[in-house]
């Protein structure tokens, strides 16, 4: 990475610094699907990652910015800094470049660096976010596999319409019991309305006799809502046993395979809620998920907001290089080395940093 900078740009003499930011997955918890009605989530940092070398050059002119990639085959980008700043302010760019995606964390930085000596007001109206480490018991791999579906989320009403009816399920629950939310519209969501009812558990908001059987009767029991609360209180509770089950690992005589074929049933249950009560799966994807099944993974769910995108799969590590093989050949019609960018195995990795390139 040091000599790439060098190399590209000659006008460069040295590589000031690279930083490293880790892919991200979600294990389980639907992370876009639950979290904004307020509950947790299990995501991972994954081994794979971008690195980014940086340097700077003093110039009497216009300032620009200039990114290539280590990919010779994706064009490079030059621009002056202030045009680049502002490349998105009528909109997305068409066509969308790789580039961009660059530039979006540089626009990022850019406005962050505007206030950061500035005098700010900040008012905790939540509890500060809680991190809990999970350890994945031993004997277990994930892998990553792209369906290559995609679906511009942005310009679709998917993602915002279970947004709206999974806020439109805590109104109901909530009005049941005379209540508002206090009269803020952001506390009217779901684990506020698992609150109201004294419920310790999301799960707990489901069954027969459940808040949710009494309240959304007749009509209403078919509405939606209902469905998308469903999947949100069933998903939460499957986060809290998901990390239950990782920290027996080493207790008693419990037996890991036993502990990771039991994280496998959490995951299938949480793309069949996905697809069949959230409906945010995709027909790539559930093939996607049949196949790595039948090629022995303990479990597989789509991961992320859905609609497209991959899929994530607890494999054996004794069986992870036939798990490959077989997934390639059956949905990608390839080896695994021909699609090692759609098709990979990976552990959870580190955060995000900064790495030390200075002369030893």
């Amino acid at each position: 990475m040091r000599s790439l900078i060098v190399d590209r740009y000659p006008e460069v003499h040295r590589c000031e610094f690279i930083v490293r930011a880790p892919g991200r997955i979600n294990l389980i918890g639907a992370c876009e699907h639950i979290d904004y009605s307020g509950y947790a989530v299990l995501p991972m940092a994954l081994r794979q990652a971008v690195y980014i070398a940086v340097s700077s050059q003093p110039t009497s002119g216009r300032k620009q910015i200039k990114i290539c990639s280590e990919n010779e085959t994706l064009e490079t980008y030059e621009e002056e800094m202030e045009r680049a700043l502002n490349f998105a302010n009528c909109g997305p760019p068409q066509p969308l470049k790789w580039y961009h995606y660059v530039l979006c964390g540089v626009c990022g930085f850019s406005e962050y660096a505007k206030h950061h000596f500035s005098p700010i007001m900040i008012e905790f109206t939540k509890p500060n976010l809680t991190i809990t480490p999970v350890r994945i018991p031993k004997g277990g791999v994930f892998c990553v596999a792209d369906s290559g579906a995609r679906l511009n989320k942005a310009a679709t009403p998917d993602y915002n319409t279970r947004v709206l009816q999974c806020k439109q399920a805590a109104k109901i629950l909530l009005n049941h019991l005379g209540k508002n939310g206090g009269g803020n519209e952001e506390e009217v969501i779901l684990r506020s309305a698992q609150r109201a009812y004294g419920k310790a558990q999301p799960g707990q908001m489901l069954g027969p006799d459940s808040p949710l059987a009494r309240v959304f009767v007749g009509k209403l029991a078919e509405c939606a809502a209902v469905r998308c609360a469903t999947h949100c209180y069933a998903e939460a509770q499957r986060v809290l046993d998901f990390k239950g089950l990782c920290e027996e690992e080493g207790q008693g005589d419990r037996d890991n395979e036993d502990i990771l074929r039991k994280l496998g049933e959490l995951m299938n249950a949480s793309h069949e809620s996905c697809r069949d009560l959230y409906k945010c799966s995709c027909p790539e994807l559930d093939r996607l998920v049949d196949i790595c099944r039948w090629a022995g993974s303990y479990g597989s769910r789509l991961t992320g907001a859905g609609w497209g995108g991959c899929v994530i799969s607890l494999v054996p590590e004794s069986h992870s290089e036939e798990f490959l093989a077989t997934v390639a050949k059956t949905y990608y019609n390839a080896t695994p080395e021909a699609v090692s960018q759609e098709l990979f195995l990976t552990q959870p990795g580190r955060a995000a940093g900064i790495i030390d390139v200075s002369p030893k």
